[in-house]
């Protein structure tokens, strides 16, 4: 039972935090839609999403590995901080490298905005990588309070500065990526650095023990690369295909539509951040098999009944905060709430058994839903545009999600047999 409670404490701040940032994203969100127009906020979201898919695909999943052994052995934590160390180091450089290069094809024919703010984007790479690596020692310390301060720190930088480019009345494409790429760059700084403070108190403690192989780690990294990345969550493909498919107008209407269903994936995001070192560090396979139905059922009756009042809401939240311009978004965002659904269950039912040493769990999931979007997309989007992309993701996420129910039997098949052993 204190286990539990520490976890439920845990889980809420997690949530709160989750919620706070979605609350935050909308005010950034609603500010550039407002500043920079449909078209102007499509070309600020692809520039971004060039920026994290480059660093996620980068990682190589390393961070999900970094979490996992350190939450399940606390000791290592100040000797893995050095291998963090050198990771953040060599992977920025490579990583800086290739954006430049992804920008150079990209940038050819754009106006000088687009070219510049593009630019700017490549200073936010080292400090989302040092970020990523700060985030995963905190996390698989169980320091959630820091972990969860950093998280929210990000958007509030970025909110702040979209705030004070509204005061001042300057504002254009460059200006609000520079907004973005310094907040990327203070908290991964930050992160990193609040990720060696607390290590450092556990010096004493990691005498005498080894890390795991570096191949060992990066086998696990690389496992669960694709579920813990996620193309079409993290690295935002469906972005990809409203924006380089449709137009950039039809991208700002579509990152409209995400706006509000991003709440009940904060929701699952968040209770997965605790449930992944949780469960890694849980011995027990009786206490393992229990607590999987414990969190997939507590994600599906509080996101259940956010989204139904979200369903409602959308109409008046749309119109409200971002404008009649953005309307079109209103049914793509209604049918975005089913695919955030089974999104939000598959998320918690990986994470479990990411904890429990099968990451691939994740990864399989994630791999199931691209054979059905490449059936779907392009007979869906020619003849529904934006909705019949929409529709094509909410049968990619039933995919996902039946796959990952296999895995979870699976899981449980397991569990039960090292119990009886």
């Amino acid at each position: 039972m204190a286990v539990l409670g520490r976890f439920g404490r845990s889980a809420l701040e997690s949530v709160v935090t989750g919620i706070l940032i979605q609350a935050v994203l909308i005010v950034s969100g609603i500010l550039a839609a407002r500043f920079l127009g449909v078209e102007g906020r499509g070309y600020l979201a692809l520039l971004v999403l060039f920026a994290v898919t480059v660093s996620q695909l980068g990682l190589l999943g390393l961070p999900q590995a970094v979490t996992h052994f350190v939450a399940r052995d606390h000791s290592i934590a100040p000797r893995m901080m050095t291998l963090c160390g050198r990771a953040v180091l060599s992977q920025s450089v490579l990583l800086f490298g290739t954006h430049a290069g992804v920008l150079a094809i990209y940038l050819q024919d754009k106006s000088d905005d687009v070219v510049l703010a593009g630019l700017i984007t490549l200073s936010a790479v080292p400090g989302f990588v040092a970020q990523q690596y700060g985030l995963a020692i905190l996390q698989g310390m169980g320091h959630f309070r820091s972990f969860n301060a950093i998280r929210l720190a990000d958007p509030v930088l970025y909110s702040v500065g979209m705030a004070s480019l509204w005061v001042s009345g300057h504002v254009s494409l460059p200006l609000v990526t520079i907004m973005w790429g310094a907040a990327k760059v203070v908290v991964g700084f930050f992160a990193f650095r609040r990720a060696r403070v607390t290590v450092s108190l556990q010096g004493s403690m990691a005498r005498g023990r080894s890390l795991p192989e570096t191949r060992r780690l990066l086998t696990y990294g690389l496992r669960g690369m694709v579920g813990y990345v996620s193309p079409l969550e993290s690295l935002k493909f469906d972005q990809l295909v409203a924006g380089l498919y449709l137009s950039p107008a039809a991208l700002g209407i579509y990152v409209v539509a995400q706006a509000f269903n991003n709440l009940p994936k904060f929701v699952a995001h968040s209770l997965g951040m605790v449930v992944f070192p949780f469960m890694s560090a849980v011995e027990s396979a009786r206490a393992a098999k229990s607590y999987l139905g414990i969190f997939s059922s507590s994600v599906v009756v509080l996101n259940g009944v956010l989204i139904v009042a979200l369903y409602y809401l959308m109409p008046w939240l749309v119109v409200t905060f971002f404008g009649a311009e953005f309307s079109d978004a209103i049914p793509v965002a209604r049918m975005l709430l089913a695919a955030a659904l089974l999104w939000s269950i598959r998320r918690i039912l990986v994470e479990c058994q990411r904890g429990l040493g099968y990451p691939e769990s994740s990864t399989y999931a994630e791999l199931a839903m691209y054979p059905v979007l490449l059936m779907t997309l392009p007979f869906l989007v020619p003849k529904l545009g934006l909705e019949g992309l929409a529709l094509s993701i909410v049968i990619a996420q039933a995919a996902s999600l039946i796959t990952a129910l296999l895995f979870n039997g699976l899981t449980v098949i397991r569990v039960r047999s090292d119990e009886s052993g």
